[in-house]
């Protein structure tokens, strides 16, 4: 994000009319409302292996402003109508079904990760509570904290069963271990299932039932 270069920080002044008289009034400029959303995005993330200020991308910021978004100005406008499709189904899907979560599976690559995560911080900017991380560091965190005088093992495994929505990447990229496999992760995603919390599994395999 750019450094603002209004005189009062995030503030531009506007001409207001109201009761057939003009009035001169500090309101947010382009950089104060990027930095209130951030902050609102940031304050809803309990966990995210990504750094927030360097993508704080949204749904609408995705589609309106290809110039800050590098990744999609790449994409033909095939590749671009079929990601618009799925991100607004997904999110309409989302809104009406908060307690449902969606897997999402496809080769490595081909942007799964980059549109939820767009996804991921758009419901953040709605005050949704989100956890988004690989399954490995999301363990791997989990693991340091049984050594950890800073970290609480159970608050945060509380953190991950009950925020509101969870996303869950690259799984089947690594091997798991019994203890990762059962006593985390089947722990986890049962405990969302029976609680009606969204988790979202981005894989890189097709499930079969």
């Amino acid at each position: 994000m750019k450094k603002c270069s209004q005189i009062i920080k995030n503030y531009q002044v506007d001409l207001v009319f109201k009761d057939h008289l003009f009035y001169l009034k500090n309101v947010l400029c382009i950089h104060g409302k990027q930095t209130e959303k951030l902050f609102i995005i940031k304050k809803n993330y309990w966990f995210s292996d990504f750094d927030l200020n360097l993508f704080s991308l949204t749904y609408d910021e995705y589609f309106k402003n290809e110039l800050n978004n590098s990744e999609f100005s790449l994409l033909d406008q095939k590749e671009k109508d079929i990601r618009k499709k799925l991100l607004s189904n997904i999110l309409k899907f989302v809104q009406k079904n908060s307690k449902k979560g969606v897997y999402l599976y496809g080769h490595s690559g081909i942007g799964k990760t980059y549109m939820f995560k767009v996804l991921a911080n758009t419901l953040a900017s709605k005050n949704k509570t989100v956890i988004f991380s690989t399954l490995r560091s999301l363990i791997d965190k989990l693991k340091e904290s049984f050594n950890s005088s800073e970290i609480n093992s159970l608050e945060l495994m509380k953190k991950i069963k009950t925020v509101d929505f969870l996303f869950l990447d690259d799984i089947g990229g690594e091997n798991l271990s019994l203890w990762a496999r059962d006593d985390f992760l089947f722990e986890v995603l049962n405990y969302r299932m029976e609680n009606q919390k969204a988790t979202f599994l981005l894989l890189i395999f097709l499930l079969i039932y």
